[in-house]
């Protein structure tokens, strides 16, 4: 049986950052990028996804840039109507990833209503350079169509 440090080996080269967490050391009341860790799930890849996925809950708030979309509901999806913000790419070294986190970072707005009212969209509208603040951020690195949420709090600058 594989020590999860082998297993992590295998997996490639580690991201690195003060914005990096690593599933093997972060433990509630860690801070990453000034949010505190409130809980974490973390769990040992499989044949199918070598990956090991982490599930984080943060508190506190993170302001960061990006585009707004207010997807429409997609029936052949399965999927709900939903507001997500897409992140910078310079923005992303302010938010927590995983260690092997190399994709583009999404975030769910669990408060569509309050999004779509406060930057006045409605389905199907796009706003680039948003500057939103947000709170309770919850992290996933899933081999599912898991996405990471948080609670959009206020806009603090429209471009």
């Amino acid at each position: 049986m594989q020590t999860k440090e082998e297993i992590l080996l295998k997996m490639g080269l580690p991201l690195e950052g003060e914005n990096v967490l690593n599933p093997l050391t972060v433990k509630p009341g860690d801070l990453i990028q000034g949010l505190k860790v409130v809980e974490i799930q973390a769990f040992q890849g499989t044949p199918d996804y070598d990956l090991d996925t982490v599930l984080v809950e943060f508190s506190g708030s993170i302001t960061l840039t990006g585009t707004v979309k207010y997807l429409p509901e997609d029936r052949n999806f399965g999927s709900d109507q939903m507001v997500v913000f897409e992140v910078n790419a310079l923005e992303e070294r302010n938010l927590p990833v995983s260690h092997h986190d190399r994709w583009e970072q999404t975030i769910m707005f669990r408060n569509r209503e309050e999004v779509s009212s406060s930057l006045q969209i409605k389905s199907g509208d796009v706003r680039e350079n948003v500057t939103i603040l947000l709170e309770d951020y919850k992290y996933a690195f899933l081999p599912t169509d898991a996405i990471s949420t948080a609670d959009f709090v206020r806009i603090i600058d429209e471009k």
